[in-house]
């Protein structure tokens, strides 16, 4: 009985193949592989050197870890790439300028990002080319020209006093780093994400969190950040918008905040304060439980009520106001049209400049003269005291020609 024991190679289908002692072929000795992987290993380790050569890393491994550059990777099948990245967390990557990635599985990229949890995500950072050229050549004096905001007499001081070179650099890139939030986005919590300049996700334990734009805060566990400055701190929070500045009056409208679980604020200057509130529109406020605030300047505080349009407020439980001015103070109370007040409990008032006080009350009514607001808005006084004679008496004329502010 024929033996298997011999390798031949089979050269119709290019590969090796265990055949009977009778067959004949071209083999392949141990001695033969061995010199083959000898002259191919070489020649891939070549390539690799030349191409970190080209682009200008020094390549190193450690423990199964890759590094690129003048970083270091300590986790277990870590990547660092770039000048000072750090990638300490097993199957963590870290990219860019002093970059750190921590967390096992975490990702770091961008300038001076840092990931901390478990598979956190920290991206951004603004690098200032101005700061780095003047930087370079040492052209202190202008530093302190252009960033006044930063180089102050005792910050001056500083960096004066420092006589060695790279101290000096450092100082002062780190200052304006420090005062201008250049710095980039850091992912704390575990599955937290920070993208963009300035963010931070998951302080205080705050996992899976989000946070997207330039000084945004998701702290809460599940929050969502998303805007200028905008802060969710609440569980389960989202809060989207900016502290965009109103280039007419030049006023900061502050960002929006979600700082109650469940809570939502959409929009410049909008708060949700409470749990499972909802703040949208310029400046709304939503403080009350489960409250809605829709509108500019709209205020929802008692719990479970509505505020829609502009300028209302619904400070009873389960009340509500709507319209322009209007206010529902009292428990369960309704308020509809403009400058109406329901201010007795379960009370309603609707229409114009209707008023609602006692329990259970209705106010309802109310007229807008068209042509008297018109007649105002122009200053046709005369007119007004001619077309209203029955309203503006003698006395009631004096009084009126007495006031010296338009308003």
């Amino acid at each position: 009985m024929n033996s298997i024991y011999k390798i031949v190679f089979n050269k119709a289908t290019q590969t090796f193949t265990a055949v009977s002692e009778l067959a004949k072929g071209a083999t392949k000795t141990q001695s033969q592989s061995a010199k083959q992987a000898g002259t191919f290993l070489p020649k891939f380790a070549k390539i690799t050197l030349a191409i970190s050569m080209v682009l200008g890393f020094s390549t190193s491994v450690m423990a199964g870890t890759v590094v690129s550059g003048s970083g270091t990777a300590t986790g277990t099948d870590a990547a660092s790439l770039g000048s000072g990245t750090v990638a300490s967390g097993d199957y963590s990557t870290a990219m860019g300028y002093q970059t750190e990635a921590s967390g096992k599985i975490s990702t770091a990229m961008g300038y001076k990002s840092v990931a901390l949890g478990f598979g956190s995500l920290a991206t951004g950072g603004k690098v200032d080319s101005k700061l780095f050229e003047l930087v370079k050549n040492k052209n202190y004096d202008k530093i302190k020209t252009d960033y006044k905001d930063v180089f102050t007499a005792d910050v001056i001081v500083e960096l004066d006093a420092i006589t060695d070179e790279e101290e000096k650099k450092k100082f002062t890139i780190n200052k304006v780093e420090e005062v201008r939030e250049l710095r980039g986005g850091k992912a704390y919590a575990d599955g937290s994400m920070a993208l963009g300049t300035g963010t931070i996700a998951g302080v205080e334990g705050g996992q899976e969190a989000v946070a997207m734009g330039f000084r945004a805060k998701a702290t809460g566990n599940n929050s969502m950040a998303l805007g200028f400055g905008s802060e969710a701190t609440g569980v389960g929070a989202v809060a989207i918008g900016s502290s965009a500045r109103n280039v007419t009056d030049s006023k900061n409208l502050g960002a929006p905040v979600a700082s109650g679980v469940n809570s939502f604020a959409f929009g410049a200057g909008t708060k949700a304060k409470n749990y499972s509130s909802i703040a949208l529109g310029e400046e709304a406020l939503s403080s009350g439980a489960e409250a809605v605030s829709i509108g500019y300047k709209t205020q929802a505080i008692g719990n479970h009520s509505l505020a829609m349009g502009t300028i209302t407020q619904a400070s009873g439980m389960h009340s509500t106001a709507m319209g322009a001015n209007t206010k529902a103070l009292g428990i369960m109370s309704t308020a509809m049209g403009y400058q109406t007040e329901a201010s007795g409990k379960i009370s309603t008032a609707m229409g114009y400049k209707s008023v609602a006080l006692g329990f259970g009350s209705l106010a309802t009514g109310g007229k807008v003269d068209s042509k008297l607001f018109e007649l105002v808005k122009n200053k046709n006084y005369d007119k007004i005291k001619t077309d209203y004679k029955d309203v503006f008496t003698a006395d009631v004329i004096v009084e009126l020609d007495a006031i010296t502010d338009e308003e």
